[in-house]
């Protein structure tokens, strides 16, 4: 992951403005009828009035719809959230642990280890162990960086890491 991460970013930078888009299905769950408008604007496609009225009535699903297995309604913030349900907190805390230099520059709020103040040095990171304090008490906080997009913002990352040592 931390590879194709890198990838993408590298692949960014070579690219001319606004042709790459990093879209999480998270963002795209949470709020479909406001994130599938800029997709398809994005994508230079028409949003159309059937398009709407199809991704309103996939993303809005009814206990009867959620009871069919065939059935292509569900409700996708619920889809995208199951797995906090499903895992245990050891096995979440031990993805954070491995994973989290990853998980932060895609801008994931952890969990278990944020909650406790553990959040670990990523792999990169070589600086004073301030920057790391300072990171765990602005964990609510989103702090986004135009990285990638010269144009107007449309493409934004968010590096906490980066902004924090920066900001120091």
């Amino acid at each position: 992951m931390r590879s194709d991460l890198d990838s993408f970013e590298e692949l960014a930078k070579r690219m001319q403005p606004n042709r790459t888009l990093r879209l999480r299905f998270e963002d795209l769950a949470a709020d479909p009828e406001n994130e599938a408008p800029q997709l398809f604007r994005y994508l230079g496609l028409n949003y159309t009035t059937a398009v709407s009225q199809y991704v309103k009535s996939h993303t809005r699903a009814t206990f009867r719809d959620l009871r069919n297995a065939h059935s292509t309604k569900r409700n996708p913030h619920r889809v995208a959230v199951e797995w906090k349900r499903k895992l245990s907190n050891g096995t979440i805390h031990a993805i954070e642990r491995a994973c989290s230099d990853v998980l932060l520059r895609l801008n994931y709020e952890l969990l278990t280890l944020s909650e406790k103040g553990q959040i670990p040095a990523p792999a990169w990171f070589k600086g004073d162990l301030k920057v790391m304090e300072f990171l765990s008490k602005l964990r609510q906080i989103r702090l986004c960086v135009t990285a990638l997009c010269a144009q107007n913002g449309c493409l934004r990352h968010t590096y906490n890491h980066y902004f924090v040592a920066s900001y120091y």
